[in-house]
């Protein structure tokens, strides 16, 4: 019998774990024996003892045979049919009054309902597992008039037969074969700038590149006929060193880093008396004239210099908020019942 550290080692391998990577200087790398026992865990697996891991071991060989349904379906959206696979231990039950149920439910709740009896059905595919013998069957997923869209799908199924009853559900996903391609791009080329936002320079901006800065940018673009500028990640991150400073390491999908902001040109900002009175401020002045001048961007002295300004615009409009009926009020408003 293999000891307990070989048995995790192939565990891992069935879950996916990495042995070892090269980095990028060439140095190899090798997953620790308790890096490997703490990424299981965390995944779930049982590893208290051998028969555990033993156990674990053939679940994921004997995977998708013993799940009834698949967690994750994937398909093109050009399919000519979609397959829904099923497994059936053939020897619990399945007979000639055997019944399939599915319903596929859409992001906006359109359901859609099919059933199929074992006449109809032939087995895909079939294995033996610990002497019982499974079949796999494929339920056949109709486009309506107009074909597939993309996206995705709650599926539910259920068998039934004379003494059987089993239920499951997984996400269809329905998605292009390929990235999206401009028309123009089909067949031509176009040229255009890669930028990380956060290091443009200009003689306004406070040492970090914001919005202003790229509607500069594009305009300057656009006049040598660029077709695009991309840019970075924009999203919240916690702008401190030495870490989360990485536009790929996100706080959030839903919000943006608010470093990009160019706060001059802010409504509030320009109607705060709080504020302005800062920004013309010596001190002010010094702080921001210092992180133009600095070979390095200063994350959180930037971001302490901006909050500031935007805690005193927002405290004189929210001082202000009943007053009035602007559109700015309204936005805001509408954003807090979001």
């Amino acid at each position: 019998m293999a000891d307990y550290e070989e048995l995790i080692n192939e565990l891992s391998d069935l879950c996916g774990i990495y042995r070892d990577y090269w980095d990028i200087f060439g140095n190899k790398h090798e997953a620790s024996f308790d890096s490997k026992t703490s990424v299981l865990s965390a995944m779930g697996c049982r590893i208290d003892s051998e028969e555990d891991v033993l156990a674990e071991i053939k679940k994921r060989r004997d995977f998708p045979w013993n799940c009834f349904v698949e967690p994750v379906i994937f398909a093109s959206v050009n399919s000519d049919m979609i397959f829904i696979p099923v497994y059936i231990a053939l020897s619990e039950g399945y007979d000639d009054t055997a019944v399939f149920f599915m319903s596929i439910t859409d992001e906006n709740g359109l359901c859609e309902s099919f059933k199929f009896n074992s006449k109809e059905l032939q087995p895909k595919d079939e294995r033996l597992i610990d002497d019982v013998r499974y079949a796999k069957y494929e339920l056949p997923y109709a486009a309506l008039k107009g074909g597939y869209s993309i996206g995705y799908y709650a599926v539910a199924v259920s068998f039934s037969s004379f003494n059987v009853h089993l239920k499951g559900s997984c996400r269809l996903i329905i998605a292009p074969d390929s990235c999206y391609i401009p028309a123009e791009l089909e067949k031509g080329r176009a040229w255009g700038l890669s930028v990380n936002l956060y290091c443009l320079r200009s003689n306004r901006n406070w040492g970090f590149g914001d919005f202003a800065d790229l509607k500069n940018l594009i305009f300057l673009s656009a006049d040598f006929r660029a077709g695009f500028v991309g840019i970075n990640p924009l999203h919240a991150i916690p702008n401190k060193i030495p870490f989360g400073v990485s536009p790929y390491s996100a706080l959030s999908r839903l919000y943006k880093n608010f470093l990009y902001i160019d706060i001059e040109s802010v409504p509030e900002v320009k109607n705060s008396d709080k504020a302005q009175s800062l920004l013309n401020s010596e001190e002010f002045i010094r702080g921001i004239e210092r992180l133009r001048a600095t070979e390095y961007i200063d994350y959180e002295a930037t971001a302490s210099l901006k909050e500031k300004i935007l805690k005193a615009a927002f405290d004189d409009f929210y001082d202000n908020l009943t007053a009035g009926h602007d559109d700015r009020k309204k936005m805001y408003e509408s954003y807090v019942k979001e």
